[in-house]
């Protein structure tokens, strides 16, 4: 049997060697640019020094990162920031990406379960994939069929200005619904699982 290892580190002690592996992760999994881009079929490509400015911002210690290995190698890792909003913890995972030959194993679901705490209230995922939006679901302790829709659509904007990564205080945001759009591809498809109201409850993952 494979051997599975997740790891956590705080913003502050991950190393540039660590940033350089994650970024090539990235760069060769993430995907390809759309049809109506700049590099239609081309790779998403990051570098170590992105990740570091954009996922990784000060106070650094707020940031995290997490990965895991198997025998060894790395098979996929996240990144994601946590901060207050009236007085509820948020938690948004602002990356997700696991290597193509260890997909449909779990891996990413293990990701997102491993960097949930007690501590945070709400939660957000920055990705329009919708793998990435139900695995999310499913690991936060709710199906995609009970998110908080109206919770989302109320919140979500505020929420999202009050980041401290640029690039999702800036994002256009959108939250299902079942009334008719025309909106096709927005950049940020929004779950947010409303944990804030079982503050007295027990957590759902325990």
């Amino acid at each position: 049997m494979k051997k599975q290892l997740y790891e956590i580190f705080s913003g502050d002690v991950v190393t540039d060697d660590m940033l350089s592996v994650a970024a090539r992760l990235f760069s060769e999994n993430y995907g390809t640019w759309g049809e109506h881009s700049r590099n239609p079929g081309k790779p998403v490509k990051l570098g170590a020094r992105r990740l570091r400015e954009e996922y990784l911002p000060h106070p650094t210690s707020e940031s995290y990162y997490v990965r895991v290995t198997v025998d060894g190698d790395l098979a996929g890792n996240a990144f994601y920031r946590r901060w207050r909003y009236n007085g509820q913890g948020v938690c948004w995972v602002t990356q997700l990406v696991v290597d193509r030959k260890y997909r449909e194993r779990g891996l990413a679901s293990g990701l997102l379960r491993a960097l949930r705490s007690d501590a945070d209230d709400i939660f957000g995922i920055m990705s329009s994939h919708p793998v990435a939006c139900l695995a999310a679901a499913s690991s936060f302790g709710t199906g995609i069929e009970r998110v908080l829709l109206d919770f989302a659509r109320e919140n979500a904007q505020a929420i999202m200005k009050t980041s401290p990564i640029p690039y999702i205080r800036d994002a256009r945001h959108c939250v299902p619904s079942s009334e008719p759009t025309t909106q096709q591809g927005s950049f940020v498809e929004l779950i947010l699982a409303s944990l804030w109201t079982m503050r007295n409850r027990r957590k759902p993952w325990k």
